[in-house]
């Protein structure tokens, strides 16, 4: 199974992207995302070889998901305050 996306980060200008590939066959799994913004990337590995090896790194992707769900909430409850929104003007 091959899977390819790429995603713009930005709705109007630059080029901020997610891209996330994986190339899976029968015996491993070569899966990478790269996340661009401006002049920095970083490039995040998510292969495998093994059932262990699956459950290790869809372990790693599941804990990146949480986190960034939790810092997205974290910002919005910021964001949600009057006072600190009055104080941004």
């Amino acid at each position: 199974m091959k899977y390819n996306s790429r995603k713009f980060l930005n709705k109007q200008t630059g080029l901020a992207a997610i891209q996330s590939s994986a190339d899976i066959q029968s015996s491993w799994a070569d899966i990478t995302v790269n996340i661009s913004d401006c002049n920095r990337q970083v490039s995040l590995d998510f292969c495998f070889r093994s059932v262990k090896g699956y459950k290790d790194q869809r372990a790693k992707l599941q804990l990146l998901i949480n986190e960034l769900v939790l810092l997205r909430d974290a910002v919005d409850v910021v964001m949600s305050d009057a006072d600190f929104r009055h104080s941004m003007k």
